[in-house]
């Protein structure tokens, strides 16, 4: 994946978050949620920019799961990501996630783990309402 792979990505959930129907605006809601209650989102106080990229991260992470994305970040960006015009949490949060067992790392490509899997699709069922939901 290049650069402009990863770009196109994150671009691509940002879009996804910004024409989210209410019903997506709340599995999104829900899935940053419980991504930060895993402590996966350093920022200690809540900004408007930061709830904005906990969404896009909340859908990246949507789309790991239900497509089987993968996301790779090269070296050069995970070390100065302000020179890609990416977000500077983002090689922190996906640390995070690698030590929280949420993602998976491989010659630098991270993709879901069966944690991810299973907290993605409960809390979608606890949000849709369906019977999968977990007691």
């Amino acid at each position: 994946m290049t650069n402009l792979e990863l770009l196109e990505q994150l671009d691509g959930a940002r879009d996804l978050f910004q024409s989210a129907n209410v019903q997506e605006q709340h599995e999104i809601e829900a899935i940053r949620t419980e991504l930060r209650l895993r402590g996966l989102f350093s920022s200690k106080q809540i900004r408007p920019t930061s709830l904005a990229y906990e969404s896009i991260v909340a859908v990246l992470f949507m789309q790991m799961v239900q497509t089987g994305a993968r996301l790779t970040v090269p070296p050069t960006i995970q070390s100065n990501p302000h020179k890609y015009s990416i977000p500077t949490a983002l090689p922190r949060d996906l640390t995070a996630a690698v030590k929280g067992n949420l993602l998976s790392l491989e010659d630098s490509t991270y993709s879901a783990s069966l944690p991810l899997y299973q907290l993605v699709q409960d809390t979608l069922a606890r949000v849709n309402g369906t019977k999968e939901a977990a007691a």
